[in-house]
């Protein structure tokens, strides 16, 4: 998120910049399409529009938005997968209401706090958990439908997104794009890393990554794994390009990680462990009761 922030703040818009960066990292990524099963294309590409359009609007958003309170607002996709699960038949527990709500608050808290009232770009930043959480539900079910086609599913997935960001390139400009920004800042050793890493480590490898887990853990608990990404996108956007991390984003933020960690705790096995621990120290007294 800093580096996207930091991108754009040189000039660079949300659609140029999204197309450099799903381009990059699909052509880097284009190799391992050879072994693309055609069944799974289809699948794959409904998974990449959901999560193109989630970046779409994640871009959108942090031209006016900060880069934390936005990743805490990304960090809902937690809470919208086991909202999709329910409506496919899945059944979703107390707990998981529970923390929806917790959540909700959460970004209530981030968005209702302070002496700014949420703008355009905080709605586009709430729009960024829906989409992904879709991607994360379709992502789940051709990777378990195809094991073997991880690496080609998510190549698809960035090459969707590639097109779409092309595709919004042109709507923005009203015909050819101009591309006089991004060279302007092409031969900039810091404008160059910051692209290359959002490319190539925060989009190729871990979108492969994402495809992986989603292999062997439901998209509900999948997601929780991610949920940490706001406190590293605070931290580095405070280091990297000055923003403040006031009481508000904490506190919002504090909620809405406690909820995703809610998501993945078993409170039954907490309660038993509890117990087990309760027992033991009221032997253990009565042991040195009796002792004395």
């Amino acid at each position: 998120f800093g580096s996207i922030k930091f991108l754009q703040g040189g000039g660079l818009e949300p659609s140029m910049f999204l197309s450099a960066r799903f381009m990059l990292a699909a052509a880097v990524m284009s190799p391992l399409l050879a072994k693309t099963n055609a069944k799974c294309i289809l699948g794959s590409a409904e998974a990449g529009l959901w999560l193109g359009l989630g970046y779409v609007f994640q871009a959108a958003a942090l031209q006016t938005t900060p880069a934390g309170t936005t990743a805490f607002l990304c960090s809902l996709t937690t809470v919208v997968c086991p909202i999709i699960e329910k409506f496919t038949g899945v059944r979703v527990t107390t707990q998981a209401w529970g923390a929806a709500a917790m959540a909700v608050a959460g970004a209530a808290v981030l968005e209702l706090s302070g002496d700014e009232v949420p703008g355009r770009g905080d709605l586009l930043a709430l729009m960024q958990p829906i989409m992904f959480g879709f991607n994360f539900f379709r992502t789940e079910q051709v990777v378990r439908e195809f094991p073997d086609q991880v690496l080609p599913s998510t190549t698809i997935q960035v090459g969707v997104c590639a097109l779409l960001g092309v595709a919004w390139s042109f709507w923005d400009a009203g015909g050819i794009p101009d591309l006089s920004p991004l060279l302007a800042h092409a031969h900039e050793p810091a404008f160059d890393f910051a692209l290359l890493w959002v490319s190539l480590v925060s989009t190729a490898l871990i979108l492969v990554l994402q495809g992986v887990s989603l292999g062997k853990l439901p998209s509900s608990e999948a997601a929780v794994v991610f949920s940490s990404e706001p406190l590293w996108a605070a931290g580095f956007a405070s280091v990297l390009i000055g923003e403040e991390i006031g009481v508000n984003t904490i506190f919002g933020g504090s909620l809405i990680i406690a909820a995703c960690m809610a998501r993945v705790v078993d409170i039954d096995r907490v309660r038993r462990r509890v117990k087990v621990v309760r027992r033991k120290a009221a032997k253990t007294l009565a042991t040195l009761t009796l002792q004395r």
